[in-house]
Parts: structure tokens; sequence; C-alpha cells
């Protein structure tokens, strides 16, 4: 009996029938190892208004995977992602105009952090009445570092027609959260987030340019799954379409802001001969006026947070995929 067990046991390895093995023989499973990776990026946000008691930041807050260092690299290697939690810290942030009488006591002690996650997005800003909310947290800043404010799971919000879509029903199927995406989409604004309302007491006449900001660190759990070989929008030119720019148009109304869209990409050659791109991004609002940067300028307006040579490079905020100084279109 030993003997023939032994046998029964060495023929299994052999054809590869024992449970586990990768032979390639025999029918093929459904796909099923899973890698979960966690991506990091960092926001300033200033208090964007105020009423007669109190100055405050209202934002419905959403991922946004494409400003997390070293996620398009996985996007080039795996076939299917999903989004499984988003986890939200803040910290107190001077700015240049306040770092001399910044007084993080008096600012902290001032202010009120109200927080909830919210699987749907048929409002894009709650304010004030997010203190309705049944699963509402307030916090205050810490003096010492980073404070969690938002730890959660997030939903796919939809319509019947492309998942992500900004039409009036984009909300109207909450998908659940084992739903898998292609990675093909390297966006994740059809995710659900979180409503965000600042409080600050005694702050209301102050502007937001002299009082202390924030910097609101987003970690994002994403899990893949089926590496293989695939077209993925790796390159700046296949998710070009995606970029706004936010900017301060007049000096004297640091909280007034305009929104530039993309509209087109041209490649030239300059005068070295090299292939050079032109991004040119027109006003979401419909009226006159454009923007055009080069590779070289468009990167420097995502990395140093400016307008570059248009509204005297005052504060702006670049949303889409990292820059290029060069690219071939095609």
């Amino acid at each position: 009996m030993p003997k023939n067990g032994k046998n029964r046991k060495a023929n299994g390895k052999k054809t590869g029938i024992k449970n586990g093995n990768r032979s390639l023989g025999g029918p093929a499973p459904s796909p099923g190892r899973i890698v979960t990776k966690k991506f990091m990026y960092n926001e300033f946000i200033l208090m964007n208004n105020s009423t007669n008691s109190y100055a405050f930041y209202s934002a419905a807050v959403t991922p946004d995977i494409t400003k997390a260092e070293g996620a398009i690299a996985q996007f080039s290697a795996y076939e299917l992602w999903r989004l499984k939690r988003v986890r939200a810290s803040i910290q107190l942030a001077p700015t240049p105009s306040n770092i001399n009488n910044f007084s993080p006591i008096t600012w902290a002690a001032a202010t009120s952090i109200f927080t909830a996650p919210d699987y749907g997005k048929n409002e894009q800003v709650s304010g004030k009445e997010l203190l309705q909310y049944q699963n509402c947290k307030r916090t205050s800043p810490s003096l010492n570092g980073f404070k969690c404010i938002v730890d959660t799971g997030t939903r796919i919000n939809c319509s019947l027609g492309t998942a992500g879509n900004r039409s009036n029903l984009s909300s109207t199927f909450i998908m659940p959260p084992s739903t898998w995406i292609n990675t093909e989409k390297y966006n994740s604004s059809f995710y659900s987030g979180y409503q965000l309302f600042i409080q600050s007491p005694g702050f209301e006449n102050t502007t937001p340019s002299a009082i202390p900001g924030f910097t609101l660190q987003t970690e994002l759990t994403v899990e893949f799954m089926q590496p293989a070989f695939q077209s993925s929008p790796s390159s700046f030119g296949e998710r070009v379409y995606d970029i706004t720019l936010e900017v301060i148009p007049d000096s004297s109304d640091p909280d007034s802001t305009r929104k530039y869209v993309f509209e087109r990409l041209t490649a030239e050659r300059n005068a070295n001969g090299d292939k050079e791109y032109n991004v040119h991004l027109v006003r979401d609002d419909g009226q006159p006026g454009s923007l055009t940067y080069t590779g070289s300028e468009l990167y420097d307006v995502y990395a140093t947070g400016g307008s570059g040579q248009y509204f005297n490079n005052r504060r702006a905020i670049y949303s889409g995929p990292t820059p290029e100084s060069y690219l071939d279109v095609l």
C-alpha cells in the first residue's frame, strides 16, 4: 500500500494534476492573482470663502490616481485595476505671505474640520449642510503633524453609458467594490470620495493668502490583476485630453479663479530641428480666451504651481498627466 501511494503521488506531480501546480496542461482558470499597491500625493489648499462669522473651505473631494507618483508604471504592467480605499490626512501649512506671523496654536484652536465619505456624487459641494450627514465626523488640526480625517472604501459612480461620464446621470448607479476596470482608463474621477468642510470662526474678514493653509495628503490603496502585454495609456499624448488649469486672472481678487481646459495638441520642429509640441487651452465657461504652452513651459506650470508667462505667473492648479518636454504625437 505505501508503495502504491507513492506512485500515485509521483504520477500526480508528473502530470500536473496536483492542486496548485502551474502546469500548462488542462483547462485555464479565471484570473485571480491580485497585487495590492499604495500610492500617495499631496495637495495645498486655502480657505476659499467666508460668511459674516467665519472663513471656510468646502469641497467634494474625489481621488485622482493621475497625481500619484509611479501609478502610470503599474497601469502599463497590468490589464485590470480597481481602487479599494482612500485615506486622507491633513496638516497646517503656512503660505509665503503669512510665514512670519504664522501662529499655529491660534489657527488650530479656531479651526474645525468636518468630513463625511460619500458613495454618491449627486452633489458637488455640501458646505455646512455636511453637518447633517449621519457619518459626519469633526476633528481639529494637529500641531505635531498629519492627522487622519478620512479612511473609507470607495465606489464607482456611473450611468447607463460609459462609467465616469460627467452627465447629469453620472451618479445614477453605484457599482459594488468588486468591480474591475481596464487599465486603458487611467482616470479615477468616476470613483466616489468624501465631502470636506473646514470652518474657522473669527477669520471671516481675512484674505485667504494671509491665513495658513493646509497640506492634504491622500493615500490610495489600489489592486491590479492580470499582468500581460497590453496597450495602456502610458504616454502623455493619449492622456492630454484630461488637462485642466485653474488660474487667478485678477491679482486684486485672489479668490476669483478661472478654468481652462484642453482643446488641441500640435507638434512642429523648433529652431534646432527637434520636434516640440504645443498644448492649446481654452476657457471652460465658453468665453473668448486661450493659453498655449510648449512642452517645457507646461512642465514648469506643473512643477512650480504657477501660470507661467500668463497672469504674471500667479498661483495655478494643474490637473492632468505629467507633461513631457517632447512628444511623438503619433
